[in-house]
């Protein structure tokens, strides 16, 4: 599979797409052998079995059942799962053999032999540290049976809504900087998750840095959480909150060691159980490894009392009749045309034509009703005005189909536009959208919607400095019912964009040509929505290109939330934004799964918020005093009920330099990278940064020193509450 690959079975049931290992005598089912590409730096990859994962993000594979049980080979993996960020695995059923000695494993996912280079000089000797790649999002997925579930390590990954049953280990974890579980489900398992523990202080010996668990239902399984040496001194960081138990002897427990926390027999529930360092407000309270407070969540964002989850539509109870194509409608998407007008009267249907339920029968006997269903087919939609895409819709694309922005109208910093507008401000109802990418293209070298076979010449100098590329402005009752899946904002880096290595190639300071962005993503005041899987990304390197040159493209801010909630920004990430990737302004209930950050590999060369962009008080800007040299991971300020359940905050550069600035001797990449003022009501368990001097400031003033939770090449905050 390459990058920008989406391989689904069909969607009236997971048995549509089946796969049976004996037949395709394929020690790995589906694997990732791509030539080595890479994010930046030199590539490494030390065996061809093993392929670098930095290639490999924007990909995904789904509702499908592979069954390996009648295989011949005794050792067999499903799916060799090589990635980075903006790839997802959803609605698969493994069925894997239960034969005594069976080494059959549903998802392989080591990561561990490639990535970049980070050379620094520490003590007069010459060092080399391999930095691996961010990792994305896996869901909807039920495994039975074999030796391993998931054997798996990454960065960092989320996981939500997993059951695993009858295998020997659940889940078999050798390294991360951090894991999230949200939702996980064990039975008639040996071990249920078998973690590496590393060292808290040596990167070169990088274990598990750092697991949580929210939503565990474990039974009749002898071991839940098996770590392999004791941790004495943040050695490996655990979260556990609401987990259920029935029949678990050890809960948490060393190998061939001690039992941490006992189980029972019977019944039983962990509220809450970390294992690490814990902050309140500006207070340290200590290494703890036991159980702690309660975890707050507003009810807002909770079903059943377990926290919302909704996997990304189907549509399998439509007919095919309702599927509206927007190429049959008139639109073009070819990345030449202006489709503006054609995208909008699709939309513009939804206003004026009664979508009053009807009922269609497929011939089974069931029943369809409601809206339309939108379908973008695969390409480049170009728009050049705002497109307003109504409550009341439901769209999907076709292998991440492109909507994107570009010409005078997202040429103005002094008076951003947007690109795509989700509902009017105040508008209800239904808004579900997967597998769509929403982007802008700048200054084209070729003459606008046109075809031409040869032009090298600059046509005009029309950025999208201005733009506003997706703003969320609908409400839905129903939770889940507004929503966001597989779905990204992107910026630059790939063909069409007219932002890459050779428009705007690193060490390009303030080219005015290389402006991609006003603000990504604005959820509004009285909108609400489930974000899965959702990557918010401003290119530092080409995708085209063999290397993976990096770039100097510039986006002002990420993702900017002023919404009152319920909010689910489950598997996200929003990188190398200049002012701030993740700002939650005067926001209420929001939940936040495992968010990521980079901070700009440029900056220093300038500091926040230039270059061109201002820290604009509108916009609910952060403030830059001259102390901030790279731009905020998260900033918080007047927001309440935030729930932050494993965060990856990362600072890797100075001006693209890693030699002095991210090394076990000096983490000094940036001062700061998360924020919150004294007005908000904030909770974090399991932050980890990287090159961060303080990983969380107070009201503008640092809070928590780095130094004092090294975590292998991270650094992991177990607990840090508000009050």
């Amino acid at each position: 599979m390459l990058t920008l690959t989406s391989l689904m079975g069909g969607v009236l049931n997971t048995t549509s797409t089946r796969t049976t290992c004996g037949l395709i005598r394929m020690r790995s089912i589906y694997r990732l052998d791509l030539p080595a590409t890479q994010l930046s730096g030199h590539q490494e990859s030390g065996d061809r079995h093993h392929p670098c994962s930095t290639s490999r993000s924007v990909s995904d594979y789904g509702h499908s059942w592979i069954a390996a049980g009648y295989t011949y080979l005794r050792s067999a993996t499903c799916i060799h799962w090589q990635v980075s960020q903006a790839t997802s695995l959803y609605n698969i059923v493994f069925k894997l053999s239960s034969t005594p000695g069976t080494r059959h494993r549903a998802v392989q996912m080591e990561n561990g032999r490639c990535g970049f280079k980070l050379t620094y000089i520490a003590q007069g000797v010459r060092n080399i540290l391999t930095r691996v790649q961010s990792g994305g999002f896996m869901g909807d997925l039920i495994i039975d049976g074999g030796d391993i579930g998931l054997d798996v390590g990454n960065q960092q990954f989320t996981v939500r809504n997993v059951t695993i049953s009858g295998s020997n280990t659940g889940v078999k974890m050798t390294w991360n900087w951090g894991w999230n579980f949200q939702g996980i489900t064990i039975r008639n398992v040996k071990v249920g998750l078998d973690v590496k523990t590393g060292s808290n202080s040596n990167d070169q010996d990088q274990g598990v840095g750092g697991v949580v668990i929210m939503d565990g239902i474990i039974s009749d399984t002898p071991i839940f959480y098996r770590s392999s040496r004791p941790s004495t001194n943040l050695q490996g960081s655990i979260v556990l909150n609401n987990i259920k138990l029935m029949n678990v002897q050890s809960v948490v427990a060393v190998l061939d060691g001690e039992t941490i926390l006992q189980g029972s027999e019977g019944e039983s529930i962990v509220d809450t159980w970390v294992q690490g360092n814990i902050y309140v407000a500006k207070q340290f309270r200590g290494y703890h490894k036991g159980g702690t407070w309660s975890i707050p969540k507003d009810p807002s964002l909770l079903e059943n009392g377990r926290m919302f989850g909704k996997g990304r539509p189907t549509y399998a109870d439509y007919d095919i009749s309702q599927i509206v194509s927007v190429k049959d409608e008139g639109a073009k998407g070819d990345g030449r045309t202006d489709d503006t007008l054609a995208l909008q009267a699709v939309f513009d249907k939804v206003s004026t034509q009664a979508l009053l339920p009807r009922p269609i029968s497929n011939g089974t006997g069931r029943k369809f009703a409601g809206c339309k269903i939108f379908f973008f087919d695969a390409g480049t939609y170009l728009v050049t005005d705002t497109l307003k895409i109504p409550a009341g819709v439901r769209l999907f694309g076709e292998a991440w189909a492109v909507i994107a922005g570009t010409g005078n109208k997202f040429d103005d910093i002094q008076n951003p536009q947007v690109v795509v507008r989700v509902g009017d401000p105040g508008s209800e109802g239904v808004a579900e959208i997967g597998g769509v990418i929403f982007s802008t293209r700048g200054p084209s070298s070729c003459c606008a919607f046109e075809r031409v076979r040869t032009c090298t010449y600059l046509l005009s100098s029309i950025t999208a400095a201005g733009a506003i590329v997706l703003q969320w402005n609908v409400h839905s009752d129903t939770k889940g019912g507004a929503g966001l899946w597989d779905s990204y904002v992107r910026l630059g880096g790939t063909a069409g964009s007219e932002l890459q290595v050779a428009q705007c190639p690193k060490h390009t300071v303030g080219n005015r040509n290389c402006f991609a962005a006003f603000l990504a993503v604005h959820l509004t005041p009285k909108s609400n929505g489930y974000f899965e899987g959702t990557w918010i990304w401003l290119a530092d390197h080409d995708f085209e290109t063999l290397d993976g040159d990096q770039t100097t493209i510039y986006s002002a801010r990420g993702l900017l939330s002023e919404s009152q909630g319920p909010v689910w920004l489950v598997g996200t990430g929003s990188e190398h934004h200049i002012l701030v990737n993740y700002n939650l302004a005067g926001a209420a209930n929001h939940y936040l799964g495992l968010p990521q950050t980079e901070s700009p590999y440029f900056q220093p060369n300038p500091p926040p918020p230039g270059p061109l962009y201002t820290s604009l008080s509108e916009w609910k800007d952060p403030i830059f005093t001259g102390c901030e040299k790279a731009a905020w991971g998260l900033h918080v300020t007047r927001s309440r009920n935030i729930l932050v359940f494993g965060a990856g905050l990362y600072s890797f550069f100075v001006n693209y330099d890693s030699t002095t600035c991210n090394r076990p001797d000096k983490i000094n990449c940036q001062r700061e990278i998360l924020h919150v003022d004294g007005e908000s009501g904030m909770s974090v368990y399991s932050l980890v940064t990287v090159g961060v001097v303080h990983p969380l400031s107070i009201d503008r003033t640092p809070t928590i020193n780095a130094v004092d939770n090294r975590n292998g090449f991270g650094q992991t905050v177990t607990v840090w509450k508000s009050s």
